[in-house]
């Protein structure tokens, strides 16, 4: 048996002074997961890059990306979508430091 040490998203970001990313995932049905632990560290993404894939249990993953990308209430916009790959970035809030329309140095 081998050990591996584990880091979540979060504390990878925290760890490393990540402050704004990009994501490519293919976690083959964890995505629900994903977003459940990890939903304020993938809102710091410019950009997530993700196949979505139906749950285990035969659930669709249409419901996840559905709340995701609610016009009211969900934290992300899809960019781009080919199939159950989506691009998505954060939905920005004006003065947000991560604001797309921000100032790069």
């Amino acid at each position: 048996v081998t050990l591996v040490p584990v880091l979540t998203l979060s504390q990878l970001l925290r760890k490393h002074h990540i402050e704004a990313f990009t994501l490519i995932a293919d976690i083959e049905g964890a995505e629900h997961a994903l977003f459940a632990h990890e939903h304020e560290a993938l809102t710091r993404a410019r950009v997530l890059i993700i196949e979505f894939h139906d749950e285990p249990e035969g659930a669709s993953c249409e419901p996840l990306l559905e709340r995701l990308t609610n016009a009211e209430h969900g934290s992300f916009e899809v960019v781009d979508r080919y199939g159950n790959v989506c691009v998505l970035k954060p939905r920005r809030q004006a003065g947000d430091r991560h604001d797309s329309n921000a100032r790069r140095c």
